[in-house]
């Protein structure tokens, strides 16, 4: 818990993660400054104790109010420690992607808490393997003692917190290819039988001059039409379930339109397909053999 200055003789408390951060760690991560300034060299051990609070703690502990010169304090044993607030960075997801809440963090200087366990972030543009070995040879100078573990990349990271969303996410790309099978096989079914229920009118065109692309247009035309209703009704459905789905979407919106025309030209490239087969088949019987067929 920390605890606030809401007013002059008011203090409140709030929960929210508490974070160790060196100079350069919001620039290293990408965390956006929103307010105020970064920590620098002003903030050592015999300075004035100072925090940064995301903006999603500085909305919770100092509402509309201006969090910069504000104080924040956490309790030791010695009593409530106090720090200024000197700026606020972006709320960030510290467990998983599909966080929606609950991620309130204040930063505090590394040199102003110090801690037994602490990880080095490094930005570079070298692989892991190219890393490693300079990574380690530089802390062993330092600290020859000093084990270097968990060593991994933050794609890595992101992967592995991904872990147990993506088992059910591929097991429901296999279903839904199962049912774009059937989808298909069941579309073909129709077809093929409306076809044969009009293997007389086929006859006659072709009799009366029609053409074997008249008789592929005629089919794939009927197919064209439920194809059309299918994908309407479909797209409808696809945003509304977007909306139950959203806290599973990674890296997309709600509405993707890359994603769904994706899956509309799956969808009609597998429709007409399924209607190619009996139009082709269609168009290829002869007059004769159509209208004995009656």
């Amino acid at each position: 818990s920390f605890f606030f200055e809401n007013s002059q003789h008011d203090v409140r408390s709030t929960s929210a993660y508490l974070q160790s951060a060196g100079d350069d760690l919001f620039r290293s991560m990408g965390i956006s400054l929103l307010k105020g300034r970064d920590f620098d060299s002003r903030d050592s051990k015999t300075g004035q104790p100072v925090a940064i609070v995301d903006a999603e703690l500085a909305q919770q502990a100092f509402g509309d109010k201006d969090p910069i010169g504000q104080r924040i304090a956490i309790r030791e044993l010695n009593g409530l420690k106090w720090s200024t607030v000197v700026g606020v960075v972006a709320t960030i997801k510290r467990t998983r992607l599909s966080d929606s809440n609950g991620n309130a963090t204040v930063y505090f200087p590394v040199n102003q808490s110090s801690s037994r366990i602490f990880r080095l972030l490094i930005r570079s543009d070298l692989d892991l393997g190219n890393l490693l070995s300079p990574l380690r040879a530089a802390v062993a100078r330092i600290d020859p003692e000093q084990p270097v573990w968990g060593v991994t990349t933050m794609d890595a990271r992101i992967n592995h917190s991904l872990d147990g969303r993506r088992t059910p996410m591929l097991l429901l790309v296999v279903f839904a290819g199962c049912a774009l099978a059937l989808s298909g096989i069941g579309i073909y079914g129709v077809i093929a039988f409306a076809v044969s229920r009009r293997t007389s009118e086929i006859g006659v065109r072709m009799s009366l001059g029609a053409t074997r692309a008249a008789i592929l247009r005629l089919v794939l035309g009927d197919g064209a039409r439920l194809l059309m209703v299918g994908v309407a009704i479909g797209s409808v459905l696809a945003l509304l379930l977007g909306q139950l789905l959203r806290l599973q979407l990674f890296g997309v919106s709600m509405i993707d339109p890359l994603s769904i025309a994706c899956m509309l030209a799956l969808v009609i490239a597998t429709t007409l397909l399924a209607c190619w087969i009996p139009a082709r088949r269609a168009a290829a019987t002869s007059p004769i053999q159509a209208l004995r067929c009656e």
